[in-house]
């Protein structure tokens, strides 16, 4: 004979689960090929394009918004922007960080961004130290959103280049079809939902 405990529990008397909080999804947006991540209080973008396929993505962002980069290293996937005033800002310059990682998997790239800021009426500091955290969360926000939207539109641009190039058998050209990527070209502003970034 078995004997049955008496601290035993019933289940009708045992306490719900109901309280224990689920995890949240990492996952905030998605779109075909692009997603916004957050854990924690990091954010970062998910793209099926390898670091050397989001690079001159990042660029031509940059480039669009006319807003020149002050260094680049392809190899490292670094890219640091020049001091950029806002107009709607008259007492802060800014300038940001990206950061193109190689993810989890194979095939995928991450893009981190960093922001910092300085008062304009102080001399443009030549020597910049950069922060493990952004200074404005919501800056970072703002360009991790308009650049995520960016890189999706292109990213949708490159798979279909892919598909033609391999139904007619077809080689795949630069970003403009003929080896520029972008730079200098007079865009207007508005002419993209990501424009208003700078609001320009």
């Amino acid at each position: 004979l078995y004997v049955i405990p008496q601290a035993i529990v019933a289940a009708a008397d045992a306490e719900p689960f109901d309280g224990v909080p689920m995890p949240k999804p990492i996952e905030t947006r998605r779109r075909e090929g692009v997603i916004i991540q957050n854990l924690g209080d990091s954010r970062w973008i998910l793209l099926d394009a390898t670091p050397a396929q989001v690079w001159p993505l990042v660029r031509d962002f940059w480039s669009r918004l006319n807003v020149v980069l002050d260094y680049e290293n392809p190899s490292s996937g670094i890219a640091e922007t020049a001091w950029v005033e806002v107009n709607s800002e008259p007492l802060l310059r800014h300038k940001y960080r990206i950061s193109i990682e190689p993810g989890l998997h194979s095939g995928y790239a991450e893009i981190y961004v960093t922001h910092i800021s300085d008062l304009r009426s102080e001399p443009i500091p030549i020597v910049v130290t950069w922060p493990k955290d952004s200074d404005s969360e919501d800056r970072e926000k703002q360009i991790l959103d308009a650049l995520s939207q960016y890189v999706a539109d292109r990213n949708d641009e490159r798979r279909s280049a892919v598909g033609a190039a391999g139904l007619h058998g077809g080689a795949i050209l630069g970003s403009q079809g003929n080896g520029q990527h972008g730079r200098g070209q007079d865009v207007q502003c508005g002419a993209h939902p990501w424009h208003w970034i700078l609001n320009c």
